[in-house]
């Protein structure tokens, strides 16, 4: 969110996603989440100076420093729900969705999800999908999507 900050001050806002009605349901809008690891190779020539880099990485006060210098938003419980992350809003609206997203998936499995998203939407923007199409896309892009989950 630094960048944001800067290039729209006091107009940046940010909120968690709403519920929406769809097919007559209310539903909670979700998005999909990831997190980053910290994680040691097996085979490290310094497993315990490994090791210990990563657990001091990991660490409240090493998160709260990448939050404070680089806008990290820690996701540790202990952060998140510190004073600090929840007077800031942006972190505070990113912590709230991220209790209602998807976790991702394997990312080899995230290409069955982006590529035909990133087609439709390729598809909008230069104007091959149309109101006459829509329905006919969307549907296409759900099968597209879904026909590969029992894989």
């Amino acid at each position: 969110a630094p960048e944001f900050r800067e290039a729209l001050g006091d107009s940046l806002g940010a909120v968690a996603l709403p519920t929406a009605t769809i097919g007559g349901k209310e539903v909670q809008l979700s998005n999909f989440v990831d997190f980053k690891t910290i994680t040691v190779k097996s085979n490290t020539q310094y497993p315990l100076a490994a090791q210990q880099l990563a657990v001091y990485m990991g660490n409240a006060e090493s998160c709260l420093t990448r939050y404070q210098e680089q806008g990290d938003i820690p996701v540790l419980e202990s952060l998140a729900s510190s004073e600090e992350i929840q007077a800031d809003f942006v972190a505070a609206a990113l912590n709230a969705q991220a209790a209602k997203a998807t976790n991702q998936p394997s990312i080899p499995k995230m290409g069955d999800y982006w590529d035909p998203m990133k087609a439709l939407g390729e598809g909008i923007y230069y104007g091959d999908v149309t109101k006459a199409n829509l329905q006919e896309q969307l549907d296409a892009l759900v099968d597209s999507i879904t026909g590969t989950l029992t894989e």
